[in-house]
């Protein structure tokens, strides 16, 4: 059973509405959720069709795994905005992003 949890990729629907709402701006992945399902409200606005369920969004997990393997990652300063170094391993105070 974990072995099947473990390797669930994201769906081709998933990264297609990754792949639209990511550009050059680094990004959090909240606000890729958040970039993500408005882009599936104004596709069902459209009335495009769009599939439903877990295939659609996925979980933080599966987004992480895929924007680490796919896109440019960094880590920002909550405080000041810029890139934190690699050798300043602190877990709090600042965020990852992802860009093109």
């Amino acid at each position: 059973m974990w072995e099947n949890i473990l390797r669930k990729r994201m769906t081709k629907h998933a990264i297609k509405i990754v792949d639209s709402v990511l550009d050059s701006e680094p990004r959090s992945v909240k606000e890729i959720l958040e970039l993500m399902w408005e882009e599936v409200e104004s596709r069902r606005k459209d009335d495009a069709y769009i599939p439903v369920g877990s295939s659609l969004i996925p979980t933080r997990g599966e987004l992480i795994k895929y924007l680490r393997e796919k896109y440019n990652f960094a880590r920002f300063s909550n405080s000041t905005g810029k890139i934190v170094s690699s050798k300043n391993n602190s877990s709090s105070g600042y965020e990852a992003r992802y860009w093109k």
